[in-house]
């Protein structure tokens, strides 16, 4: 009885340590559908990037909001603010919900800070059916489904239609060629 009771103290000591060393009991950071997007996107820097969904801290004002953007522009407006190692670092590490944060005007621009406003995007949210984001989602179940989106879009304001669709989970990317808008299967093994 002593052995088991040593045995399975072993064996409990032992998942604690590869547990928390792979993440499995991090509580703070579990990583969810919106994570591994995220996760994905950032790691797309090709001429054709994945839109992201990230919040953003202005630390000259304080004021904080949620932004999307191209995974090119968090990239460079993260390297302006500290340096291309701290990125990579980043990737690796697989971010979870944090709060990204910016003092220069250069990296404020970039991610667009000032011009994007979340308002138009929830409203939009509130109006638009669930049921199209599922037909979304189902479309892009079976094949990448493109949309008839162009990314620099003047109304609704640039990246609302693709906060939307990452808001409900459906991942996408601009196509380099048409500058459309393009969802994706999410990828797995990240």
């Amino acid at each position: 009885m002593e052995k088991l009771k040593n045995q399975l103290f072993l064996f409990l000591i032992l998942i604690s340590i590869f547990g928390c060393r792979s993440g499995v009991f991090d509580r703070k950071c579990k990583q969810d559908i919106r994570e591994i997007i995220f996760y994905n996107g950032l790691r797309n820097l090709s001429t054709g990037p994945d839109f992201i969904i990230f919040t953003a801290l202005d630390i000259n004002s304080n004021k904080t909001k949620e932004i999307c953007c191209e995974s090119t522009d968090l990239y460079d407006a993260l390297v302006n603010e500290h340096s291309e190692n701290y990125v990579q670092a980043l990737m690796i590490r697989k971010p979870c919900r944090e709060v990204f944060k910016f003092k220069t005007k250069y990296s404020l621009e970039r991610i667009g800070f000032e011009k994007y406003n979340t308002k138009i995007v929830d409203s939009l949210d509130k109006v638009l059916p669930d049921s199209l984001f599922e037909i979304i989602r189902q479309n892009t179940l079976k094949n990448n489904y493109k949309l008839v989106w162009y990314y620099d879009s003047l109304y609704p304001p640039k990246n609302c239609f693709q906060h939307l669709l990452l808001r409900h989970n459906i991942p996408c990317y601009r196509d380099c060629e048409t500058g459309y808008t393009v969802t994706r299967k999410i990828k797995s093994g990240t």
